[in-house]
């Protein structure tokens, strides 16, 4: 469970069993990213502003044992890109999107691979209608759907 005890939270054991679950179905594929609610416990990526790690141990010990080559997570609202390199010297980009509300950010991809987009509305003000960029062609990576869509913002009722 996270340490900030939100109304919606699954065991730690009920995490690791929901990744290797979708694990499983991409096992053999040459590219693997792991997109998970919350970050990997311990790390740069899981420190709110007090200074509390909030991550997941299951997440961390997922990452350790099957080195993704990306990892997306969210859970702290802080736009982040870093590389980490563990101790066998293999290196993990961490990707954090932020949240829209307070830090205008998301994640993108173009030619260059993942950036975090920061939206600034003056660079808007002066376009009378916003045009929209060509529709982009989704990069050649396999993907399945990890049912671990954490909601931590359902009030109770």
């Amino acid at each position: 469970y996270s340490r900030l005890h939100t109304p919606y939270e699954i065991s730690e054991e009920e995490i690791s069993r929901r990744i290797h679950r979708g694990y499983s179905s991409v096992r053999g594929a040459r590219r693997k990213i792991l997109v998970s609610h919350a970050p990997p416990y311990g790390t740069k990526v899981d420190i709110i502003h007090s200074g509390i790690h909030v991550g997941s141990t299951a997440v961390r010990e997922f990452i350790e044992e099957h080195q993704p080559d990306l990892v997306i997570c969210g859970h702290i609202h802080q736009p982040q890109k870093r590389v980490i390199t563990d101790v066998n010297g293999k290196s993990v980009t961490y990707l954090n999107s932020g949240d829209w509300i307070e830090n205008l950010t998301a994640l993108e991809y173009s030619k260059e691979g993942w950036n975090i987009y920061h939206y600034n509305p003056d660079d808007y003000k002066s376009q009378e209608k916003i045009t929209y960029r060509k529709k982009k062609t989704i990069p050649d990576v396999e993907s399945v759907v990890i049912d671990m869509y954490i909601n931590s913002l359902v009030l109770p009722s």
